[in-house]
């Protein structure tokens, strides 16, 4: 973990000095914030990529001005054990997405069947974890993180938040292809959703992200 601070002015000969709220930076990327899974993307109506894996990998950024009475931005430790539980979850699955017009569901006892066009696909049912999503693109995956993590932070001092999401392919044989890694990134106010970008040189921020930053140390 690592925490930043927007600093205030210093002394620069001015008789009237500014007085501004600085803005706090707190950047989470653990070992455990992590999560192998399988999916496939839903293109046309009647084209979809192959089941594939991922292994993906969660970094947030925490923006804020305002500190509790204790001067701490929010209970960070109950924070990571939300990211954490949240990996925990999707961990292992394959990630089916519940709210799309194109598939079709059939349940028997312990397996489950999804249909798409002329492909079937049957897993046991408790490898099978349906999100609330019509896709289950890297765009929509990453709002639906956002969505799960924000309500730990109704009641802090954070303002914005920036999401990131490096992304390693794993091919038929569960190699990973570093030439194949991306990263999306969303840039989030508490309670919005924003933007999502699959460049990784095209990260969208929320206004409390910019600006020189002076490191501090992390608790």
């Amino acid at each position: 973990m690592r925490m930043s601070v927007l600093p205030l002015a210093a002394g620069t000969g001015c008789k009237h000095a500014v007085t501004m709220a600085p803005t706090y930076r707190m950047v989470l990327e653990k070992k455990d914030f992590h999560f192998s899974a399988s999916h496939f993307t839903i293109l046309t109506a009647d084209h979809a990529e192959p089941l594939h894996g991922h292994n993906y990998h969660v970094r947030v950024e925490l923006y804020g001005h305002a500190l509790d009475r204790n001067d701490l931005l929010l209970d960070i430790t109950a924070f990571k054990s939300s990211v954490r539980d949240l990996c925990s979850r999707l961990d292992h699955r394959v990630l089916i997405q519940s709210k799309s017009p194109h598939l079709r569901v059939t349940r028997s006892p312990g397996i489950v069947e999804v249909r798409f066009c002329s492909e079937t696909y049957q897993y046991p049912e408790s490898s099978i974890l349906f999100l609330p999503l019509v896709n289950t693109s890297m765009e929509a995956l990453s709002a639906f993180i956002w969505t799960e993590l924000s309500a730990a932070l109704v009641g802090t001092g954070v303002e914005s938040v920036k999401l990131i999401i490096p992304i390693k392919v794993l091919d038929t044989l569960g190699r990973s292809s570093g030439a194949k890694s991306h990263r999306l990134a969303l840039g989030l106010g508490v309670g919005e959703y924003r933007g999502v970008s699959r460049r990784a040189d095209n990260v969208f921020s929320s206004p409390a992200a910019n600006g020189r930053r002076a490191s501090l140390n992390a608790r």
